[in-house]
């Protein structure tokens, strides 16, 4: 498979042992592979560079927050975990409404699911009249 990635543009933060924060693995998994393959002609022992996808980051942050005891201990839900209890959701309210059916219930719960997350990164959860 061939690497996408520019590695010059990454190379002063990789050396600087900084924390690449990328959108997705596929991203991640390339810059790590790019930055081994820039190494091992040097050096016998390649330090682990730290790159990361925003998912693994923000629960690592997250997990430094109940650990220093700056939130409450808790469970964080699994993308799937998650998407279930939006269909949940929809289930109980489209059994409420007589009459109304969704002819795909679970689009409706991952677009759902999709605007509750674009909600939070917006500070949404301090809006009063948010139903």
């Amino acid at each position: 498979m061939r690497l996408t990635v520019d590695l010059p543009l990454f190379l002063p933060l990789l050396e600087a042992g900084a924390c690449i924060v990328t959108p997705g693995k596929r991203l991640a998994r390339e810059i790590t592979e790019s930055w081994v393959r820039h190494c091992e002609s040097d050096n016998p022992v390649i330090a682990t560079p730290r790159v990361t996808t925003v998912d693994g980051w923000l629960e690592q942050a997250w997990l430094r927050a109940v650990e220093s005891g700056r939130l409450p201990s808790g469970r964080l839900l699994t993308p799937q975990q998650d998407l279930a209890v939006w269909q949940r959701i929809i289930r109980t309210d489209l059994d409420e409404r007589i009459g109304f059916s969704l002819t795909h219930p679970r689009a409706a719960a991952q677009r759902a699911q999709t605007a509750w997350n674009k909600l939070m990164m917006h500070d949404g959860a301090g809006w009063k009249d948010l139903w």
